[in-house]
């Protein structure tokens, strides 16, 4: 799969919530929590002894780790009420999903310093994933007071925390964790086997006098493991960040191609951001290869550099909300404000529409943050609300994109779902 060729159909989020059609019975999605939701009822215990107080409260908190069917165990055996949707079947139920993880490995030099990096977007199974290599001439935008950087300068000047923070910001989505990839991994993965690699264009350097000087013929090129973090580190006259991304993309490919059926947990480690939940790049490398690896890139756009002969490529905003929808399917918002959350719930009889609205939103500029059903199963005519005003523009582009006008909630919706800026109920005109 070349950079450029999205991942196959069936790689988006798997959310099912709601009875399915002609049945009774329904699963929770595998990427979703169950989440408390006060439901008005019209009869409620009103008084509670101490004792189904106190066992009330101990159920609470049990919730935090027991699954919905462990919960309702411990509710029967304590003897205490609730007024909780917990059955997925059941108007009114909502569930949280899990986002998806991105990490990212930043292979450094001899010197520790930055050459190259790669996103990892690991499947939920824990096996295969999609990987988005980051070339040495790639630009995040500027964020806050700070300035346009370079992905070399933010690794080289902030360390992986502040790499961390400013690309995920730049790509609209949470960046887990960063860990750095030394030279020596990259040899020790290679296996002291040489990697043949298709150079697509001439490679050459600028010397200062002008002229230039051929550095790396195109056509087929034999690149010695020790000579392999240098390719990826290279950045020649006139030599355009997506173009390298592609260069990139044919090392990993070979990389990952040859460490298929083999384990590589001594890799050499490097540092990694405070709190890295991540596997160290070697099992990272065996987890993804005991499944399906798959590429992608990131869009980028030229961006005339003010008061030169200069262009900076950073990511292309007509595209970044596709590309993270297709690679990230439910991201978190990498910082307040820039991906609102929203709700979607289902008030159909069919689970294919919710799980087809999950992108849809994420395309918008949002991030899902809640799912599940609405107060009906006869829901005729989808509706799409913002609920704070940072939500309006992200509501505005999912209506748009259904071809509907979107609305301010009430109050008392707004209540409801505190904390979510969006919320959009499927009726059955999506399914039609």
């Amino acid at each position: 799969m070349t950079a450029t060729e999205p991942p196959r159909a069936d790689q988006g989020p798997e959310v099912v919530i709601g009875p399915p059609a002609g049945t009774n019975e329904t699963s929770l999605p595998p990427r979703a929590e169950a989440v408390v939701r006060r439901r008005r009822v019209e009869s409620r215990q009103r008084r509670l002894t101490g004792w189904q107080v106190a066992i009330t409260a101990v159920s609470v908190l049990l919730l935090l780790g027991l699954s919905w069917v462990g919960y309702q165990s411990a509710l029967k055996v304590g003897g205490g009420t609730d007024d909780r949707v917990t059955d997925p079947t059941q108007p009114g139920y909502l569930a949280e999903p899990r986002p998806t993880p991105a990490d990212a490995y930043v292979v450094t030099d001899a010197e520790g310093q930055f050459a190259s990096a790669l996103m990892v977007v690991p499947d939920s199974s824990g096996q295969g994933g999609t990987l988005v290599p980051l070339p040495p001439s790639f630009i995040v935008p500027e964020y806050e007071d700070s300035p346009p950087e370079f992905l070399s300068t933010l690794y080289n000047e902030g360390g992986p925390d502040g790499f961390r923070d400013r690309l995920g910001v730049a790509l609209g989505v949470t960046i887990d964790s960063v860990r750095e990839v030394p030279e020596a991994a990259i040899e020790e993965l290679a296996g002291g086997v040489p990697l043949e690699v298709e150079n697509v264009d001439d490679l050459a350097v600028r010397n200062p006098d002008g002229t230039t000087e051929l550095r790396y013929p195109a056509g087929p090129l034999t690149l010695e493991p020790s000579a392999i973090v240098e390719f990826l580190a290279f950045e020649g006259a006139d030599d355009p960040a997506p173009n390298q991304a592609i260069r990139a993309t044919a090392v990993w490919e070979q990389l990952f191609a040859n460490a298929v059926d083999s384990t590589h947990e001594d890799l050499t480690e490097g540092a990694a951001s405070e709190g890295a939940a991540s596997p160290p790049f070697g099992a990272a490398v065996d987890d993804l290869t005991a499944g399906e690896v798959r590429y992608d890139s990131v869009p980028m756009a030229k961006v005339p550099v003010p008061d030169s002969y200069f262009v900076a490529w950073m990511p292309d905003p007509a595209s970044l909300n596709k590309f993270v929808a297709r690679v990230v399917p439910l991201p978190r918002s990498p910082a307040p404000g820039i991906r609102p959350s929203a709700a979607v719930l289902n008030g159909t009889t069919s689970s294919d529409a919710l799980t087809a609205m999950v992108p849809v939103v994420v395309e918008a500029g949002g991030a899902v943050s809640l799912v599940g059903n609405a107060d009906s199963f006869d829901v005729a005519t989808t509706t799409v609300q913002w609920l704070s005003p940072d939500g309006r523009a992200v509501a505005e582009s999912i209506a748009g994109q259904l071809g509907l006008t979107a609305t301010e909630a009430s109050d008392e919706v707004a209540g409801e779902l505190g904390g979510t800026s969006v919320l959009v109920v499927l009726g059955s005109d999506r399914t039609t």
